[in-house]
């Protein structure tokens, strides 16, 4: 008697023990797929926000405090006139999306822009070309700023070149 009722005893951890397995293993795979179906929204509604197809940007993360990490492919900041100003293969950015729910500038925070070709350009007034960028595009199609940023500026903080390099003009001559 004492030996069958070791026996159930044994079988029934045994079960226990296979469905807490079970159990969390699936816990698991669901928070899983919840962080993959959040991922590919998320990256739906930026390329909508953006205005670029899927290809031209990767989505990293998207946090719980609404950042979302985002790499550009292929990207180009140009002037008035199309001229390329910073052209890199890719570009890192952090875009806070809670900024667009508040008055001042749409939040881009810690980016990193890869292996870039800077051509900078100081004008007869002094002024670099660099602070006269016009558009920005990803793979050759244009980025917009999101419908709801209502022409807002764009304010970058911590951006950092990783390689590259820079050809630099300066026909300006102090008095």
């Amino acid at each position: 008697m004492a030996r069958r009722r070791r026996a159930l005893t044994r079988a029934s951890l045994l079960l226990l023990g296979a469905l807490a397995g079970v159990l969390v293993v699936g816990l698991f795979a669901w928070g899983y797929l919840e962080r993959s179906r959040r991922q590919a929204v998320a990256a739906e509604r930026v390329s909508a926000a953006l205005g670029l197809p899927r290809q031209a940007f990767e989505l990293e993360d998207v946090e719980r405090d609404g950042s979302l990490a985002i790499t550009l492919k292929e990207v180009a900041f140009l002037d008035r006139a199309g001229n390329p100003i910073v052209t890199a293969p890719e570009a890192r950015v952090r875009f806070d999306a809670r900024s667009l729910a508040g008055e001042g500038p749409v939040v881009l925070e810690d980016g990193v822009i890869t292996r870039p070709t800077l051509n900078l350009v100081q004008g007869p007034d002094g002024e670099w070309n660099v602070f006269q960028i016009f558009r920005v595009t990803a793979q050759g199609n244009e980025v917009r700023a999101p419908d709801e940023a209502g022409g807002r500026p764009l304010a970058f903080r911590g951006v950092r070149v990783v390689g590259g390099r820079a050809r630099i003009l300066t026909p300006y001559q102090p008095p």
